[in-house]
């Protein structure tokens, strides 16, 4: 009965997201189309570098070609969550002043906390990035191997080449041709996987702006905590929603990505592996960008059921958290008035969860309970820092007094 009513309860919000899309399609097109502009300028600067200093067969252009991708989504960032809010924010009754320079706009709040960072980008990427490198040296090695034992000739060439004995132009050539269409297909594989890793990534941390929304300016690690406990504990109610509504990315990335690689590679002279990956890449941005919606609409949808699930998190771990400070006994008042804030912010969500629900007379409470242990933070940060320097310049009269007694 249970899983029937999942199933209705899914069926139902996908009906709504896709009806949402539809109607905000005009807008979010506009939204899509200028951070594909912002895609296309690094793209183009990018290859304009390389060409003219004919760098993309070196390493400095695959180094390029790493700076190029991380650039792009450290630029784009701020403007994710600019789209990601103002797509929400049509769902809403102040959909009617929603502009297109709402989008520019919010993008500055991007940059800011709590929206910065969100995205775990460096972590992210880095993640990708391992995976590029361990895959493909693993296959360059099957290659090799494979090439040892079909083309012993050729083999015989590259080591020579890589023992640094001299070889002719001629014979660098043929080296080249029997590699090239190998590593091509490898590194269109490796990039699929790594690029398609990184945007599942992404795609999943964008729920992370409605968690900072509803504990405003909390610490990101707990944040990052309270997220990964609350959809590990959910995964199979979160991520049949989810592959619901972005499987039409995932197959338009895959799509646009095959096709530009190898239309790129075997109708045009370009024979270089970085300006095919990175025009590959921009082009199935160009194309995914615009359906990134159908995944935000799930979590506006979501979010509802979810608040009470991430305050159960954020509730255990702060609970676990002031039992920390309790049990060292600091007698300092700020500290104590600070857990007494923090306790009421616990019961105010404790409530809630209970209730699947907020007393309108109590949110006002909450806010002022929370900017109130907002305030008992930096007054404890200040008191910390007077006492840090009051012990210093203890430290400097003692060590001075230590001085004049020797003199």
């Amino acid at each position: 009965m249970e899983k029937e009513e999942k199933k209705t309860e899914n069926k139902y919000i996908l009906k709504e997201s896709l009806k949402t899309f539809k109607n905000n399609f005009a807008y979010t097109l506009q939204c899509g189309a200028f951070i594909s502009l912002v895609i296309l300028i690094l793209y183009l600067i990018s290859s304009l570098i390389l060409n003219s200093n004919n760098f993309f067969n070196s390493t400095f252009g695959i180094i390029l070609f790493l700076v190029t991708i991380f650039l792009i989504v450290i630029i784009l960032s701020p403007f994710i969550y600019s789209y990601f809010m103002c797509n929400f924010m049509l769902s809403s009754p102040l959909k009617d002043s929603v502009r297109f320079r709402s989008f520019l706009k919010t993008s500055a709040l991007g940059l800011n906390r709590p929206q910065r960072g969100t995205l775990s980008v460096f972590y992210n990427l880095t993640r990708s990035l391992i995976v590029y490198i361990l895959v493909m040296s693993v296959l360059e090695l099957i290659v090799f191997l494979v090439l040892s034992q079909t083309n012993p000739t050729v083999f015989e060439l590259i080591q020579d080449y890589v023992s640094g004995r001299g070889i002719s132009n001629e014979e660098l050539n043929i080296i080249n041709e029997a590699l090239l269409e190998p590593l091509m297909i490898c590194n269109y594989f490796v990039l699929l996987i790594s690029i398609g890793m990184y945007l599942h990534f992404m795609l999943i941390y964008v729920f992370k702006y409605h968690l900072n929304t509803l504990f405003f300016y909390g610490n990101r690690k707990i944040m990052n905590n309270i997220f990964k406990l609350t959809i590990k504990k959910n995964k199979k109610d979160f991520y049949s929603g989810y592959f619901m509504h972005s499987w039409p990315i995932y197959v338009i990335f895959v799509i646009a990505f095959t096709l530009s690689y190898f239309l790129f590679f075997y109708l045009t002279n370009v024979d270089n592996l970085v300006l095919i990956s990175l025009t590959a890449l921009c082009i199935s941005l160009f194309l995914i960008i615009p359906f990134f919606p159908l995944v935000f609409n799930y979590y506006g949808l979501k979010i509802d059921d979810y608040q009470f699930k991430f305050g159960a998190e954020y509730v255990t771990l702060g609970r676990s958290f002031l039992n920390e400070i309790k049990e060292s006994k600091n007698n300092d008042p700020l500290l104590k008035e600070y857990c007494e804030k923090m306790d009421e912010e616990f019961s105010f969500w404790e409530d809630g969860i209970k209730n699947k629900g907020f007393e309108k007379d109590k949110e006002q409470e909450h806010l002022d309970i929370f900017f109130g242990h907002l305030n008992m933070e930096e007054k404890m940060k200040e008191s910390s820092k007077k006492k840090d320097n009051d012990e210093n310049k203890n430290d400097d009269d003692s060590n001075n007094n230590d001085d004049l007694n020797k003199k």
